[in-house]
């Protein structure tokens, strides 16, 4: 009797590991699925942003032209400062916009900072 209950133990055993190597064959392959998914999404929002961060930085490099010409010719500031007001807020407003546009679950947490240290 001993033996009847000991062979059907092994044949449970056996038939569990079988199982569980099949159960762990198709995580393994759901799990590759979704880390080449996630890796396409991430390369196309960083090259989005890629692109989004090149764009602002050519407009960062216009207003630092329009800034020396500013200083260089105090006669026409007048006009100078108001379209280097009007390109600051288009670029406060895209820059804006490219953070609203990143994920939450892409973001750095916040960095601690006292009031004494934020400035306007």
């Amino acid at each position: 009797m001993a033996i009847i209950l000991s062979i059907l133990a092994l044949g449970i055993s056996l038939a569990a590991m079988w199982i569980g190597s099949a159960s762990m064959r198709k995580s393994d392959g759901s799990v590759s699925t979704f880390i080449l998914s996630a890796r396409k999404e991430l390369s196309t929002t960083k090259a989005e942003i890629d692109t989004t961060v090149s764009n602002i930085a050519k407009r960062v490099d216009t207003l630092d032209q329009l800034v020396s010409a500013i200083q260089s010719d105090a006669g026409k500031s007048n006009g100078s400062v108001a379209s280097m007001q009007s390109e600051i807020q288009a670029l406060r407003s895209d820059l804006e916009a490219l953070d609203g546009s990143i994920p939450k679950q892409y973001r750095h947490p916040a960095p601690r900072t006292s009031p004494s240290q934020i400035t306007q």
